[in-house]
């Protein structure tokens, strides 16, 4: 099953770009989807134009029989951000289609130090569902989320769309990863400041057992 990954920003992307070839990703199956870049790039287009052709990547992505030969292997599409709250209103405005085309999965920071991680991984779900349901009928679908997979740096939690009245499921399940407190503090607690650049300290990031192991949960 093909998904869909949003994540914040840069080093959202450098992490997964590490990561796959450790979990036996190859490149030739994942697109990654710089917002920042692809907006610089397109900076002196019309708007619309740039609109369209974002619009334009989902769609010969989601399409299966995609005469593209490049995307007709792509199995990932990584969606950089710039920000969080980007991440997020993509991610939940249009849950509902997504679900019917792919695995969609949401890469976040949860911002709250180790001690409260566990009172703020509820507010956390608890505003996705908000923000999900916002554009649904509540008294006809509901979220479902199962118990959270966690290691002392990271949780992975699937959620799923029912029916209230069959329980049935609705499309493919969805996945949202938290880093905590961050991807970028996890990288330094691994590696202790002033050893090396940001990028470096993810590079000894993925080489961990456990992060490879929660993220091949998802493939």
């Amino acid at each position: 099953m093909k998904k869909v990954i949003f994540c914040e920003g840069k080093h959202d992307s450098v992490f997964l770009e590490k990561l796959f070839p450790k979990i036996k990703i190859p490149a030739s199956a994942v697109k990654i989807f710089d917002q920042k870049m692809f907006v610089q790039k397109m900076r002196t287009k019309p708007k619309g134009l740039m609109s369209n052709a974002e619009t334009d990547e989902f769609r010969k992505f989601f399409k299966d029989d995609n005469p593209n030969e490049i995307y007709k292997y792509y199995k990932i599409l990584v969606k950089s951000e710039t920000g969080k709250s980007n991440a997020v209103r993509l991610f939940t405005e249009h849950l509902p289609d997504y679900v019917n085309k792919v695995e969609p999965v949401l890469m976040l920071d949860l911002d709250s130090p180790d001690v409260k991680k566990k009172r703020n991984l509820k507010k956390a779900l608890d505003d996705l569902d908000n923000k999900i349901m916002k554009g649904l009928n509540k008294d006809i679908i509901k979220i479902e989320w199962e118990e959270p997979k966690e290691n002392n740096l990271i949780y992975l939690i699937k959620g799923n769309l029912k029916s209230k009245k069959t329980q049935r499921q609705i499309g493919n399940p969805f996945y949202v990863i938290l880093f905590v407190p961050s991807l970028e503090a996890v990288a330094e607690k691994i590696t202790p400041s002033g050893n090396g650049s940001i990028k470096d300290k993810i590079s000894k990031l993925v080489e961990l057992p456990y992060i490879q192991n929660t993220f091949s949960l998802l493939f």
